[in-house]
């Protein structure tokens, strides 16, 4: 016989259980082969991308996260692009808070607040940070609120 407690217990286990799947849905990843694709998708305009990366960047990785705001991404350097950012952005400091779910190529070394002891330098683009690690040519870019929240 099923008593009013176990209706309860089984009620909360499908509460539970449909708030799991509905969180997973709120983190997403996007990949994009030229800043022209992410313009076209319109990554830029929705405030997930940067808009200093505008200038040709290539092999863009991009995740957010609805729930929290925050945006983290992963992109391959090039010349241009380095100079669009010593002379749009300003030198910065930040260390994006590390979460269970931030994409595993992500590097650590940037959420543990350890970039300059790799030679990384970071920048503050308006409402996003960019780090450049000329070293492995890649570029890395986190805001915690997108389109203009403070």
């Amino acid at each position: 016989m099923t008593g009013p407690r176990t209706l309860r217990l089984l009620l909360l286990l499908l509460i539970i259980a449909a708030g799991i799947m509905c969180a997973c849905k709120e983190k997403f990843e996007s990949y994009y082969p030229s800043a022209a694709d992410a313009v076209k998708a319109g990554e830029f305009d929705r405030g997930w991308l940067p808009d200093v990366l505008k200038a040709d960047v290539t092999n863009i990785r991009e995740w957010h996260d609805i729930a929290s705001n925050e945006v983290r991404g992963k992109f391959t350097l090039n010349e241009r692009v380095v100079k669009g950012l010593q002379t749009t952005c300003k030198p910065g400091s930040d260390v994006p808070r590390r979460t269970w779910s931030m994409p595993s190529w992500f590097p650590a070394s940037i959420s543990a607040g350890k970039a300059g002891a790799n030679g990384t330098l970071i920048y503050r683009c308006e409402d996003f940070f960019v780090a450049v690690d000329s070293a492995a040519s890649s570029g890395y870019f986190w805001t915690k609120y997108p389109f203009g929240q403070k």
